[in-house]
């Protein structure tokens, strides 16, 4: 009865079209409805709505803090490039640098470091697979410093591959991600010099070495693109960045002794802070301080300020003399920008987040770094501050809106396998309106995408359901005013054995991995154990009365794809009009205002009670093993796929979806595409399909064009050696760096410089004879 569920960020009426809205089944009709059918098995060929026809969310409050957005947004490029910002050389960008994502495969497995190996009990979770580093599918070795090659893909292979009852024949529970920092224990930084912060690095952790030689660690999840990212809800995959900023961390309101140093009546106080629609800058001041990505341990924002604000942003990289943002602020050399990084804040943000004195009674007003006498001061106490809002102000100029999807549509004939002039169309019943740059197998891959369901969870202008609701369309160049109340956050449905469930809109278990190996969602907050990462988690709490929310959430029971009400007296999803009572938000916003309603407090935990016990229930969160569901723009440029990264072409991501995934949980998405009833296992339709994914691709990401041009980066790339030995020439203790050199890209992009285009992964690695 509801298995078409979206679980997205879900809206009622006409702003559907934004993202599918309240309930699957109405909406599709509602897009069919609007749109002209061409030939379709299923349904109306509907496109993705033009980036062209959209903005990022506004961000209510910013020109309080921030007073010169063109200087922002040179803080924040400079940021997000420079290699200073790291411990030992890694930039943001190092493992951004590839149309926002990251293509390196040396040194690029981590040992499966989110797995849960056993139960509250002790009990193993998954006892066939040990935990470490394991062979690869092609019988490699894996491990530190390991070169992947097409061979090792997919992670996970079946005697059949289209049929995931057929046994393994290659399993792990390693993921490949992005090389970051060798780790070690903070001890400080220098404020101008040497740019390696002072770091014991003793021994080595017992994972990432070679022959005892430390090694760079590796990231435990796969890393997504940032291009695009301004128009999620959430970010990472497990949506632990808050579109709350709260100016220190990602945990946004969760954390509630966050706030800034405020100067008020010309005295610095500390401050919560709060700056709406800015899971870009929870996200940004993540990886800086995280001891895998970018920091030794125990670094903290303020001595990261301390390490940069008196040195010239990106001091040791070239900038391009046509950089989009920087070339304004280059310096004659070339060599980085002309003004420092407190020079740089100074003119972007407001005077009162820095131009505070601590009191000469309390000179450690904001705070002492541990082993020295030097307190910090307020710009070096705020630093996490900057570096959010700056970073997030260039993310959301990334923003690829000229693919052939967003081509200005034009009437064209498609007969459900070829285009034909319009003038001379055999059927007035094949006449639509495309996007002018889509081809014949682009359109057919469309039709395809469309009758498998596919579009259920890949939809809307980010082909990710997973989109901030708060996205703004534009109708006729002005901005059409978002519903607060036709959305929700959460959504109920039904589960694989035909119970009901709660679930966070725009995330799902696909059945890559095994749910033990990485909860995604299903995990509390790291900084705040006690606290759910999921919505539906902390909405499961309010309703049973445990309190438990700690995010700003929007939940309008009455847009449920399963709403509380039964729909009829057969309902078996449905709560008994006596466990019912009015949600408290109302029924405004509503399609069915009757369907308001909320299960009272004894019902909602007698339920919750029943789930916990392991029977069937109306009620419980089912989000174990659950992620964001990415974007598809530009995915041919983003290899490798998943939150593990364990799947390398298009192919052997249309294979997985064939087989319908890879494990069987409780809390697998029940609506997986329906690929293997559509297109078989015949390779005609899969091509079409992946041609219509490249019409996702804008030529400007290929080419690194304005937006997507850069600074020079080096990147580090493995070691010099392999998995069995590497080199050490100084005799510190770390294995010698081997790097990518990426050289400073204009404006005018790549090809204007005789450079060539940026490759897809599947086409470059070792062994990939060229694959799609």
């Amino acid at each position: 009865m509801f298995t078409l569920s979206c679980h997205h960020l879900m809206r009622s009426g006409t702003s559907s079209l934004l993202a599918i809205g309240s309930g699957c089944l109405l909406t599709l009709l509602l897009a069919a409805a609007i749109y002209p059918p061409a030939v379709s098995a299923h349904g109306a060929l509907v496109f993705p709505f033009s980036l062209k026809d959209v903005q990022p969310p506004p961000i209510p409050g910013l020109g309080k803090v921030v007073k010169n957005e063109k200087a922002l947004l040179v803080l924040g490029k400079a940021l997000f490039w420079d290699m200073n910002v790291g411990s030992d050389g890694m930039a943001c960008a190092s493992c951004h640098f590839h149309a926002g994502a990251d293509v390196r495969t040396k040194n690029a497995l981590n040992p499966g470091g989110k797995r849960h190996l056993t139960d509250a009990g002790g009990n193993l979770l998954y006892p066939r697979l040990a935990a470490g580093f394991k062979p690869t599918a092609s019988g490699g070795a894996g491990g530190p410093n390991y070169e992947l090659t097409a061979d090792d893909f997919p992670f996970v292979r079946f005697a059949d591959p289209n049929d995931n009852d057929s046994g393994f024949t290659a399993e792990t529970d390693n993921v490949m991600s992005s090389s970051g920092t060798y780790a070690g224990e903070f001890k400080g930084v220098s404020k101008t010099g040497n740019t390696l912060d002072d770091c014991d690095r003793a021994g080595h952790d017992g994972v990432y070495h070679v022959g005892g030689i430390r090694t760079r660690q590796v990231e435990p999840r796969n890393t997504p693109t940032v291009i695009n990212a301004a128009l999620f809800h959430r970010q990472f995959w497990d949506g632990r960045a808050n579109s709350v900023f709260n100016g220190v961390n990602g945990d946004g309101l969760r954390d509630t002794g966050a706030g800034v140093w405020v100067v008020v009546n010309g005295t610095p106080k500390k401050k919560p802070f709060r700056l709406e629609n800015s899971s870009l800058a929870s996200q940004a001041v993540g990886p800086p301080t995280n001891n895998q990505e970018m920091s030794c341990n125990g670094r903290t924002f303020p001595d990261v300020g301390r390490k940069l604000l008196q040195r010239r942003a990106l001091e040791r990289q070239e900038v391009h003399a046509e950089d989009s943002v920087l070339a304004g602020f280059r310096s004659v050399q070339g060599q980085g920008l002309t003004l420092t990084y407190a020079e740089l804040i100074r003119k972007a943000f407001r005077s009162r987040y820095w131009s505070g004195k601590a009191p000469r009674k309390n000179r450690a007003l904001f705070g002492t770094p541990a082993g020295s006498s030097e307190p910090y001061t307020q710009m070096e106490a705020n630093f996490a501050l900057y570096f959010g809002v700056a970073v997030q102000a260039y993310l959301r100029t990334l923003i690829s809106d000229q693919a052939p999807v967003d081509s200005d549509k034009v009437k064209v004939c498609f007969d459900g396998q070829e285009l034909h002039p319009a003038a001379s169309c055999p059927s007035s019943d094949y006449l639509i309106n495309a996007p002018q740059a889509m081809t014949s197998a682009q359109l057919r891959g469309l039709q395809h995408f469309i009758n498998a369901h596919c579009i259920l969870c890949h939809t809307g202008p980010l082909a990710s359901i997973a989109a901030s609701p708060e996205i703004v369309r534009l109708a006729n160049g002005k901005a059409v005013k978002v519903d607060p109340n036709g959305y929700t956050l959460v959504d109920r449905t039904n589960d694989p054995l035909g119970n009901t469930r709660l679930m966070d809109a725009g995330f799902v278990n696909t059945g890559v991995t095994h749910d033990s190996f990485d909860p995604g969602l299903g995990n509390d907050s790291a900084s705040n154990p006690s606290r759910p990462l999921s919505f539906a988690k902390q909405y499961l709490a309010e309703l049973v009365g445990n309190g438990g929310v700690f995010d700003e959430l929007k939940v309008r029971p009455c847009l449920f794809t399963a709403p509380f009400v039964k729909t009829s007296k057969s309902d078996p999803y449905g709560f008994p009009d006596d466990q019912l009572r009015p949600d408290p938000l109302g029924s405004e916003g509503c399609v069915l205002s009757r369907l308001a309603m909320i299960p009272t407090q004894a019902a909602a935990a007698a339920e919750a009670a029943k789930a916990e016990a392991g029977s069937r229930s109306l009620l419980r969160a089912g989000v174990q093993g659950t992620f964001k569901i990415p974007t598809l723009r530009n995915v041919e440029l983003t290899a490798p796929y998943f939150h593990n990264g364990s799947v390398l072409s298009l192919n052997q991501v249309i294979d997985f979806y064939i087989r319908v995934g890879n494990y069987a949980s409780r809390d697998k998405v029940v609506e997986m595409p329906t690929l293997s009833d559509i297109i078989g296992n015949a390779q005609g339709p899969k091509d079409d399909i992946i041609a219509f994914l490249k019409s996702l691709t804008d030529e400007r990401v290929r080419d690194e064009a304005a937006p997507f041009d850069h600074p020079a980066l080096q990147v580090p790339n493995g070691h010099a050696g392999d998995h069995r030995s590497v080199g050490d020439a100084d005799g510190d203790g770390l294995a010698d760096d081997e790097f990518l050199q990426i050289p400073a890209v204009g404006r005018k992009g790549r090809t204007a410089q005789g450079l060539g285009p940026i490759q897809a992964l599947q086409g470059s690695i070792e062994g990939s004879n060229g694959m799609p």
